[in-house]
């Protein structure tokens, strides 16, 4: 305590540095405790007095002073053997000065225990004006707060029995306005003291977004985002021919809109493209070739059977003897058609060639065109009246086509059936050979 510590500074004395360190000279020891002389008369009375020892210390380290021995705070001087009559005088004055030193003791104790006192009275004076415990004070019930405007409310002097402060900063909240309590504490119809303090909250309002175009999110993204910032989703589904199935065409509001926590928004997701159902139309009789061209156009695919082993009307080999989906059936547009085709699959490839003739020769003549050497096209005709003989040929693979003029080799080909179109090279020409 602050007393204990002053009585320690009064009462003890300090430890002699020679106790801590016995290599500290005995000199350089007693001018130190004499500085430190609790009694101000045994100290030195000015700083040259301590300055003059210290020169004497410094002449002669081995010095002794007799500070213990002197009480009129005249000057030491160097150590001189003392008589037995000298050391009782000096006993007898050290009892008389410290009975003399007790009496001060007595005082400063005597004076902290009095203001102590002056203080402790004074601090349960004032516990007794600010907070009678005789007084009774009386109970009241906690109004209803929630829902007031906090800026009219603090202006205003409603409820004057309560001490009424904002409980830090206004928060976002959905259900209650900017500026309004939202919540209170203690709550409504608590019993509390006269001037007791009510902590209240008040909102800031609703937080709003500002919605990004969300056209081409995945569906799930979407509805997850919007979660996420406190906002209840429907969805809603439609055809859509340009947005790929299960990503968001668009929302409502629209993008760019500002939207409040707690408020509904719409998204519409694509199902992809609407299916249109179509009538299969009729295919048996027909080429494969006319009802791939027939179904195409209509929207649909075509797939191709061929049935081997058909052995019924000769007239219909190559032609379409059955189909699935059946004719008249309804169909979405995309949905492969298949059809069998009677006889073996033709993978033969027809194409025609343009053959320039001598237009000088004006009789007839007979052409004729071998491939790999047999003989596949005949014709007769006028080369003055033709100018072009354009035979039809069908083959497979790479052929060798010879073109004959009157039985004589008139040009000669090479052709690749199994390129779309079919590609002919011209290897040799005895054209310029054949006039009139």
């Amino acid at each position: 305590t602050p007393v204990s510590v002053a009585l320690k500074q009064i009462q003890s004395r300090a430890v002699p540095p020679r106790q801590l360190n016995p290599q500290i000279p005995e000199g350089l020891q007693e001018i130190t405790l004499h500085a430190m002389e609790k009694d101000v008369h045994k100290r030195y009375q000015s700083a040259a007095q301590m300055l003059r020892d210290i020169d004497e210390f410094k002449r002669d380290p081995s010095i002794s002073f007799e500070y213990k021995y002197l009480g009129d705070g005249s000057r030491p001087h160097p150590h001189t053997p003392k008589t037995s009559r000298q050391q009782k005088r000096e006993r007898k004055e050290q009892k008389r000065q410290a009975r003399r030193e007790r009496a001060p003791i007595l005082a400063v104790l005597a004076g902290v225990t009095a203001g102590f006192v002056i203080v402790t009275a004074c601090f349960i004076g004032w516990m007794f004006y600010m907070n009678n415990p005789f007084v009774t004070v009386e109970d009241t019930r906690v109004p209803d707060l929630i829902g007031q405007s906090w800026d009219d409310l603090r202006v205003s002097n409603q409820y004057p029995d309560f001490v009424i402060e904002m409980d830090g900063e206004p928060q976002y909240n959905s259900e209650y306005g900017q500026g309004v309590i939202y919540d209170q504490e203690p709550e409504e119809g608590a019993n509390v003291k006269v001037g007791s303090t009510i902590r209240v909250r008040v909102s800031r309002g609703a937080q709003t977004v500002s919605l990004p175009d969300f056209a081409g999110w995945d569906a799930v993204q979407a509805r997850a985002q919007l979660e996420e910032w406190g906002l209840a989703v429907d969805e809603k589904l439609l055809f859509d021919d340009n947005v790929p199935a299960d990503s968001v065409v668009r929302t409502a509001p629209a993008a760019e809109t500002e939207v409040s926590a707690g408020e509904t928004v719409t998204i519409y997701v694509s199902m992809g493209k609407e299916e249109t159902l179509k009538n299969v139309p009729p295919l048996e009789g027909i080429s494969p070739e006319d009802a791939k061209t027939l179904l195409e156009s209509m929207g649909f695919k075509v797939s191709v059977r061929y049935d081997d082993e058909f052995d019924g009307d000769e007239a219909l080999e190559g032609l379409i003897i059955g189909q699935s989906p059946a004719q008249g059936s309804q169909v979405a547009e995309g949905t492969v058609i298949e059809v069998t085709v009677a006889g073996q699959r033709d993978d033969s490839t027809k194409t025609q060639l343009m053959i320039r003739l001598p237009s000088e020769i004006n009789r007839l003549v007979e052409m004729s065109l071998t491939i790999d050497g047999v003989e596949e096209v005949t014709d007769t005709l006028n080369p003055s009246q033709a100018k072009v003989w354009r035979p039809v040929l069908t083959g497979e693979g790479v052929s060798e086509i010879e073109i004959y003029f009157d039985g004589e080799l008139y040009q000669v080909y090479d052709m690749d059936f199994d390129t779309n179109p079919p590609e002919f090279t011209l290897l040799d020409d005895y054209s310029d050979e054949f006039t009139e």
